[in-house]
């Protein structure tokens, strides 16, 4: 085995740091945005399906958000854009499916809703979900405020841990460097 490929030590600090923390913020902001599409209504007024479809975006950001933080999709204001610009185009996608059809709405709608999160720097793929909930079970104005409010739930849950857990971790790589230094001395 060469000097380079030195077997990592498990530390029980960093896995409660990297995964056991931003996991548990993972799950308590899914159970508060359960609890909202429940109080909401969002998905029984408007078919079982609804609520699904945005749980599972909402899901599938929580991951990216929280336990790969420093990728690009997890950047908040990729976030922020790619759910609101699909929830506004998901919605815009309801009101036009009455007038043209559901299938020529989805085509148009997914269309333009591609083209504006590659265009504004907005690529967070849960968000393109956000827009086919809308318009596929008709999601209402309502729905767009449950969007606004989970993504500023999502948004105050990454502040904590960016704060609480990766400034100690940053805390904690520092004294590693310089401990390696006096080693090395």
């Amino acid at each position: 085995m060469s000097a380079r490929k030195k077997k990592k030590k498990f530390n029980a600090e960093r896995v409660i740091q990297r995964k056991i923390i931003p996991g548990l913020l993972t799950a308590f902001s899914l159970v508060v945005l359960v609890y909202l599409l429940h109080i909401f209504s969002i998905g029984l007024e408007t078919g079982l399906g609804s609520s699904a479809v945005i749980f599972a975006s909402f899901a599938a950001s929580a991951f990216i958000l929280f336990m790969v933080p420093h990728s690009n999709a997890a950047r908040p204001s990729r976030f922020v854009k790619s759910y609101l610009i699909g929830a506004v185009l998901g919605y815009a996608g309801f009101l036009l499916s009455g007038i043209v059809g559901m299938y020529i709405s989805i085509l148009v709608i997914m269309f333009a809703l591609a083209l504006l999160l590659v265009f504004l720097d907005a690529v967070h793929p849960p968000g393109a979900g956000i827009a086919f909930a809308f318009l596929l079970y008709r999601v209402g104005l309502a729905g767009i405020f449950v969007v606004i409010l989970g993504v500023a739930i999502m948004l105050l849950v990454r502040y904590f841990l960016e704060r609480a857990v990766y400034t100690i971790e940053e805390d904690f790589t520092k004294a590693e460097k310089v401990a390696a230094n006096r080693k090395r001395r």
